[in-house]
């Protein structure tokens, strides 16, 4: 949904790798790929990357493409989702990660029927621009009030982020998004 939102048409999605060297594969072939989001899906594994700690904090990230000798740099303006069922972080992701929780209140959501939009997908995509424009005008409504100081501590590393669209929401009247990481700590 966040990708369609975004780009208008699905993220990249890869598995958890089984190890490092998996992974560092998995994350720079959708790097090279230019995909704008990437979902780790179904992770079973508590999550520990010092590669995917470099790629959320760096703008550029360099690796080795493989079966050559050549190193290639590319941009690291990308979204990263990761899902599961009560996933664990471990090490310094827990400092990038923001946690977003859905609780179906049912043993089986699988086996649920009684949504009020039944196809979400499809409707997100037919009113994308609507959502994309509603974020926009809080954007831009923040941006004209004087982007006001709100009372929330710094969030290192991603600076720009927070002082645009963390600042903007807490502005708004929503709870700081930042707030998410006190259940992985």
């Amino acid at each position: 949904i966040v990708a369609t939102i975004a780009t208008g048409q699905g993220a990249a999605v890869i598995p958890q790798g089984k190890d490092r060297e998996e992974e560092r594969k998995h994350l720079f072939a959708r790097l090279l790929q230019g995909k704008p989001v990437i979902v780790i899906d179904n992770i079973e594994n508590p999550l520990q990357s010092d590669i995917l700690c470099a790629i959320l904090t760096t703008q550029l990230y360099s690796d080795r493409i493989l079966g050559k000798t050549e190193t290639v740099e590319v941009p690291t303006n990308v979204t990263i989702l990761a899902t599961g069922n009560n996933l664990t972080f471990i090490g310094d992701i827990t400092r990038r990660v923001l946690l977003s929780s859905i609780d179906p209140v049912m043993e089986r959501p699988d086996s649920r029927a009684d949504f009020e939009i039944s196809n979400l997908e499809q409707w997100v995509f037919d009113h994308r621009g609507r959502l994309i424009r509603a974020g926009l005008t809080i954007l831009k409504a923040y941006h004209e009030a004087g982007r006001p100081k709100q009372p929330i501590e710094p969030f290192g590393s991603f600076e720009e982020w927070s002082d645009w669209v963390r600042s903007a929401l807490v502005w708004l009247g929503c709870e700081d998004p930042l707030k998410t990481r006190l259940k992985i700590e």
